[in-house]
C-alpha cells in the first residue's frame, strides 16, 4: 500500500507500507524540476516498492534508527574514501543459486557528482533488483542473468 503526501509547499513524500512498517522517500521539487516530475518519480517508486519483496519485520518490532534508508530491500547506497576522495555507488543484492552476490553501480566521485548521475545509478540498481525479484518469484533464481546490466551507464 502506498500514498503521496505533501509536508510543505516545496516537496512531497512518497510512503509505502508493508508488514506494518512504513518506508518513505522525500522528494524536493527543485531537485526534480517541478511538482509534476517529482510526483511522477514518486509514483514510479511506489510501483517499484509493490513489485519488490516486502521487508521482513524486525524481531523487536521497530527498525533501528540508524538503519533507515530511502531504498527498497536489497538496494543500498555506499561510499568509499581513498586518499581523501569520496566515491559513491549504488548496490543491489542478488543470488546465483549458490552464493549471494552484489552488483555495484558506480555513481562517481563526490567532487564531480551530478543529480543525473545519481538518479541514473538509482534507477539501474532498482531495476536490476526488481528483475531479480521477478525471476525469483517465477521460480527461476538460477536462470537470472545479470549480463544486461554490464554496460548500464550506456542504457541509462
Amino acid at each position: 500500500m502506498g500514498w503521496i503526501r505533501y509536508p510543505d509547499k516545496n516537496s512531497l513524500q512518497a510512503v509505502h507500507k508493508a508488514n506494518g512498517r512504513e518506508v518513505a522517500r522525500y522528494l524536493r521539487f527543485s531537485r526534480y524540476g517541478g511538482e509534476a516530475r517529482a510526483h511522477a518519480v514518486a509514483q514510479r517508486w511506489l510501483a517499484l516498492c509493490k513489485v519488490l519483496a516486502p521487508s521482513r519485520p524486525r524481531a523487536c518490532g521497530q527498525p533501528q534508527a540508524n538503519k533507515r534508508q530511502p531504498y527498497p530491500r536489497g538496494v543500498w547506497h555506499s561510499t568509499s574514501q581513498r586518499r581523501g576522495i569520496v566515491e559513491h555507488r549504488m548496490n543491489a543484492v542478488w543470488h546465483d543459486g549458490v552464493k549471494r552476490r552484489t552488483k555495484t553501480f558506480h555513481i562517481g566521485r563526490e567532487d564531480y557528482l551530478t543529480d543525473a548521475d545519481w538518479r541514473a545509478a538509482e534507477r539501474a540498481a532498482m531495476a536490476f533488483r526488481a528483475a531479480f525479484v521477478r525471476c525469483e518469484a517465477a521460480g527461476r533464481r538460477t536462470q537470472f542473468d545479470p549480463e544486461p546490466w554490464r554496460n548500464w551507464r550506456e542504457r541509462a
